[in-house]
């Protein structure tokens, strides 16, 4: 019908009364040959569910990203135990860091200017996850020209004063297991603070 059609519109012309035949009837072909093709899936549908009683049998289960492993002994929390493995303590280094004492400031704080800020913010990405405080970075990149002025005078206070928000100095720390990496040991974890 498609093949007749086209020969009518090559000979005839579009509007020829042989051309518009020949195009009902291959827009009826096309119709019938689509029902017939739906009803054809439906069939075979129908008889692959029921001949399959169990079709769980065919889905195959994928292997784990991550190889189960015990990373330290049993009774152990991991976390503890990645946490010190990574980050070993240093008690000379404590004593050390206590000890040390910052001499008085003797200049003044310079105060920060609007470009360091939009420096700051352009290593912001777009999209990502807010912190605890929900302010996502879409937020102060889109609020940074109106609250710049407020934001150095908060930001150069806290310079001079040497105190600092508290959130500031804690996170959430999360182990991201690294491709190709052996579980079970230490180093085949990533550690991130959130």
């Amino acid at each position: 019908a498609q093949r007749a059609f086209f020969r009518h519109k090559r000979l005839n012309g579009p509007d020829a009364s042989s051309t518009m035949h020949c195009r009902g009837v291959r827009d009826a072909a096309t119709r019938k040959f689509k029902a017939a093709a739906k009803e054809a899936k439906r069939v075979a549908a129908r008889r692959f569910f029921t001949d399959l009683q169990h079709y769980s049998r065919c889905v195959k289960r994928g292997c784990p990203r991550i190889p189960p492993a015990a990373i330290c002994e049993h009774g152990v929390n991991q976390a503890d135990f990645l946490l010190r493995r990574l980050f070993p303590r240093d008690p000379d280094r404590d004593t050390e860091v206590e000890a040390l004492r910052l001499r008085q400031r003797t200049e003044p704080v310079p105060a920060f200017t609007s470009s360091e800020l939009r420096e700051a913010a352009n290593g912001l990405r777009r999209g990502a996850a807010p912190g605890e405080d929900d302010v996502s970075n879409d937020i102060v990149l889109d609020t940074l020209e109106v609250l710049k002025d407020s934001w150095s005078v908060q930001l150069t206070a806290a310079l001079e004063a040497g105190t600092f928000p508290e959130e500031w100095k804690h996170s959430k720390g999360v182990f991201i297991h690294k491709s190709g990496r052996d579980p079970a040991r230490p180093n085949g974890w990533r550690p991130i603070c959130l």
